[in-house]
């Protein structure tokens, strides 16, 4: 396992000023290590020679296997955007489903989740936040990709090797957990009923 805050697969890995692949800064734009260039240049490399490049050969592979029927990446978000986000200073929703399309849950792409799916998980958040203490400031129960759209992990795989998969990406407001912890087992449950529906989805 690598420490997230160490190394990102997830970022690019031509990014050595902030919050790239190797990362120097955090999200906050705290510094990670002393020098403000962060791990030497050498050392960087073998981060991403050693664990990035192996597991996005991997993470690759799998995407595309014919076992694999669909295909979810799942991350938390700060509650607040963060200094170098678009939406800087700004409510988050509790939810955040990205195909990255528009506002409205359209994909950019066809091979990408479709917006019925996303209208149909939507449901589930909706009728189970009930089972949530959300007695803290948010924007939305669930916004379609805003602030993010899912691209950064959807657009690094071969769109063909997606094609009826589904893909997308799920967001969750950190702040849910940190507010007060007992939101963990049923924002867990949330997320199980989130991936049962994308397994028994099929197109009509």
């Amino acid at each position: 396992m690598i420490w997230r805050a160490h190394a990102d697969p997830n970022r690019p890995c031509d990014d050595i000023d902030a919050d790239g692949t190797v990362k120097t800064l955090t999200s906050q734009g705290v510094k990670i290590y002393q020098s403000d260039r962060g791990l030497p240049a050498q050392a960087r490399q073998q981060v991403i020679d050693r664990y990035i490049q192996p597991h996005r050969r991997r993470l690759a592979e799998l995407v595309a296997s014919p076992a694999i029927e669909k295909v979810v990446f799942c991350h938390t978000m700060p509650g607040i955007g963060t200094r170098g986000a678009e939406d800087k200073g700004e409510l988050r929703p509790l939810f955040m489903f990205g195909n990255d399309g528009d506002a409205d849950g359209t994909p950019s792409n066809q091979c990408f989740a479709e917006r019925a799916l996303l209208l149909t998980l939507s449901e589930i958040v909706e009728t189970s936040v009930g089972d949530l203490d959300v007695d803290f400031n948010f924007c939305d129960v669930i916004r379609y990709n805003h602030p993010y759209t899912g691209g950064n992990s959807l657009n690094r795989f071969d769109p063909q090797a997606l094609r009826g998969k589904q893909p997308l990406t799920i967001e969750i407001n950190r702040d849910l957990i940190l507010h007060n912890p007992d939101n963990i087992a049923p924002t867990r449950a949330i997320v199980n009923r989130l991936v049962l529906a994308l397994a028994q989805w099929r197109r009509d």
